[in-house]
């Protein structure tokens, strides 16, 4: 692909959501006395677009996830982070950061996918690997997922002691 599965999260790639977002809640995020806080009112204002602009942004995607299909062709499945780093600590959690850039392209795209446990960073966060397959591939995404489960060591074997960690 000439370009990474991440770019498809951006929101210029993917307007659909935007748009349909400001158009649900963008008054809110207009009114400067609501109660909507800053990031949240950023990512819906980011939505506001004429429909040119909507047009011209779903064609870039459509073009984009077509490359992805013709890219897929003849795969199975696809086994990938769900996230591309370990999940933040609450107090570490920047929401101008989507953490959904490895997920996304699957809604976009209409597949499917399962999230299953791989193990833990080395800081105690647990992390996770996808299974994603083609729509109406959802036997095989999950059947990769099993494959993948029994080759992690049971959860008695990796779960830290998290009381020590918390100590």
């Amino acid at each position: 692909l000439p370009f990474t599965l991440a770019t498809l999260a951006v929101p210029s790639n993917a307007p659909v959501m935007g748009a349909e977002s400001y158009a649900v809640r963008g008054a809110l995020a207009e009114d400067p006395q609501s109660l909507v806080s800053a990031p949240v009112r950023k990512r819906l204002l980011a939505g506001r677009m004429t429909a040119t602009e909507y047009v011209h942004r779903r064609l870039t995607s459509e073009a984009m996830l077509q490359a992805v299909r013709r890219a897929m062709a003849g795969c199975d499945a696809l086994v990938m982070p769900t996230m591309p780093f370990a999940p933040p600590a609450v107090a570490e959690v920047d929401t101008n950061v989507a953490s959904t850039v490895l997920t996304r392209f699957v809604n976009q795209l209409g597949w499917c996918g399962v999230a299953v446990p791989s193990g833990f960073s080395a800081d105690v966060r647990p992390l996770s690997v996808q299974s994603v397959a083609p729509a109406h591939a959802d036997a095989m995404a999950f059947r990769v997922a099993q494959a993948i489960t029994a080759c992690v060591p049971t959860q008695s074997d990796t779960v830290p002691d998290l009381a020590a960690v918390a100590a």
